[in-house]
C-alpha cells in the first residue's frame, strides 16, 4: 500500500477542491480497498476515520469498477467544482472534497481486517490556523494546489517529513490534475 499516495491536493476558490491518488506500484489496485479520512479543524485520526469516505461503498452507486492501473491516477472532485475539474474526475461529489486548508486529509488502506492510515496531508492535533506550511510556503494547504514531487515514490504519515515532498502552485492551478509524473517514468 506504500506505493499508493496522494499526488495532488487542490484547495481552490469556493468549492474548487480535488484530491488525486497515484498508483506507483507495478500492479493494478482496487480503490474499493482505500478510503479518505478527514480531521476537521484539529483532532485526531480516530476522528478522521469517523469522517471517512470508503470508495468501495461508491462502487455500486457509480456502477463502475474502481480499478487503477500502474502509473495511473484516481481523481475525486467536489460536486460544485468548476467544469474543468469535473471533466478530469473519476468521482464527482462525496464528502472527501469537503475540506479547507486547515483540515488534515488521510489516505487509508483496508488490509482485509482493519483500516490503516498510509498517507497524510497535515497531521492530527491542534488546528494549525489557516493551513500547514508546505515546502517552506506558510499556509501552503490553504488556497493552493500542491503536487507531490516526482522523487516521491511512497506514502508517508509523518507530516514533518511529508511537508517537504510537495510543489506549491497557485490557487485553482489544475494543469496536472489527472496525471502524475514520478522520477524515472
Amino acid at each position: 500500500a506504500g506505493g499508493v499516495f496522494f499526488s495532488e491536493y487542490a484547495e481552490g476558490s469556493s468549492n474548487n477542491k480535488a484530491l488525486e491518488i497515484y498508483n506507483a506500484t507495478d500492479a493494478e489496485i482496487n480503490m474499493a480497498d482505500y478510503a479518505t479520512w478527514l480531521i476537521s479543524n484539529g483532532g485526531d485520526w480516530l476522528e478522521g476515520e469517523g469522517n471517512s469516505v470508503e470508495f468501495g461503498t461508491l462502487e455500486e452507486e457509480l456502477q463502475t469498477d474502481l480499478l487503477v492501473g500502474p502509473g495511473e491516477t484516481f481523481v475525486i472532485v467536489n460536486s460544485s467544482a468548476m467544469p474543468e475539474m469535473q471533466a478530469l474526475a473519476d468521482v464527482i461529489g462525496t464528502s472527501a472534497c469537503w475540506f479547507n486548508g486547515d483540515d488534515a486529509m488521510g489516505l487509508a488502506h483496508f488490509d482485509g481486517a482493519v483500516w490503516n492510515l498510509i498517507d497524510a496531508i497535515g497531521e492530527e492535533g491542534a488546528d494549525p490556523g489557516s493551513g500547514w506550511t508546505v515546502s517552506g510556503v506558510s499556509n501552503g494547504t490553504k488556497d493552493h494546489t500542491i503536487v507531490r514531487l516526482p522523487s516521491v515514490l511512497e506514502s508517508t504519515t509523518d507530516w514533518t517529513a511529508g511537508a517537504i515532498q510537495w510543489q506549491v502552485l497557485a490557487q485553482n492551478d489544475i494543469s496536472g490534475l489527472g496525471s502524475h509524473v514520478i522520477a524515472g517514468g
